[in-house]
């Protein structure tokens, strides 16, 4: 059998989640409280899905970084989970000041897509699905969500919550495990502000303040169980083990150009390994560190 090159196992990871995802849209009995509500798939650097969940304010972002062959498995994916929450929530004060300037601004200034203005910009118009006046509808003049038009402009790093990797192994099983700190922590060493702009205000911070506080774990733990609850059902796999161990984390200084870190004993690094199997199946490999 010929070896998978990375590129085909990048794009077989994306048609098999795209569609599971389809089908558990199209189920009813999987529309519970906490189950998705709309779902978007688009293209930048990458492959990447955004998640509109029935009881989170915010949107969710699962961006597929690539894939391989690996021993055991059909194929091992890499994601980034990243997380735009809405102003209104607790986690946005935990953004960085050039964070909040740009959840505030003109790149999330991003309509639904209508069918009467033919908008193409929107960040729903990505999956495959035809645009219905009703889709979206709820969310009003704002998706939550960066333009596809303007997604290139925001720095990869923002709104970075955590990272998850998917194995799997057809009729077998699979393995994931999603890592990150509790806490993104960023402390201030010069005083740093950006200034007004698109009507709001400006925004100081000052040396010794915290410039980043963002949940990474808590956020990144809430979206990689509700992906591997529902990969779990589409593959109906019987025995799900779970696994978790934590070390200490690090504390990041920024001078506003640059970063530095140090070991934190109030940080905690927080790794969750799940593997699911079906029935009769044998134990799956390890997934690499």
């Amino acid at each position: 059998m010929t070896p998978q090159a990375p590129e085909d196992a990048t794009v077989a990871v994306e048609g098999l989640l795209n569609h599971h995802w389809l089908c558990l849209l199209d189920d009813t009995s999987c529309q519970a409280p906490g189950f998705i509500k709309h779902i978007s798939l688009g293209y930048g650097r990458g492959p990447h899905w955004s998640f509109w969940f029935t009881d989170t304010p915010g949107v969710y972002r699962l961006e597929l970084r690539g894939a391989q062959p690996m021993d055991g498995y059909d194929w091992l994916a890499e994601f980034v989970v990243k997380y735009y929450p809405a102003p209104t929530e607790a986690c946005f004060n935990g953004l960085s000041i050039f964070e909040q300037a740009c959840r505030l601004g003109a790149v999330f200034r991003c309509r639904p897509a209508r069918p009467e203005t033919l908008e193409r910009g929107c960040a729903c118009h990505g999956l495959h699905h035809g645009v219905r006046g009703t889709r979206f509808a709820e969310l009003g003049e704002e998706t939550g969500a960066p333009s596809a038009r303007n997604d290139g402009q925001i720095p990869a790093e923002f709104f970075f919550a955590g990272t998850l990797l998917l194995a799997y192994r057809q009729g077998c099983g699979s393995r994931a495990r999603w890592e990150n700190q509790d806490q993104w922590r960023v402390v201030l060493t010069e005083d740093c502000t950006v200034p007004e702009a698109d009507g709001h205000p400006a925004i100081r911070r000052r040396k010794g303040d915290l410039d980043r506080d963002y949940p990474g774990f808590f956020l990144t733990d809430r979206l990689s169980r509700r992906i591997l609850d529902g990969w779990s059902r589409f593959h109906e796999y019987s025995a799900c083990t779970v696994a978790r161990r934590e070390t200490t984390g690090v504390e990041f200084f920024s001078d506003g150009q640059a970063l530095a870190s140090a070991p934190a004993a109030n940080v905690r690094r927080i790794a969750v390994e799940v593997e699911c199997r079906g029935a009769g199946m044998a134990e799956l490999p390890e997934l690499p560190d």
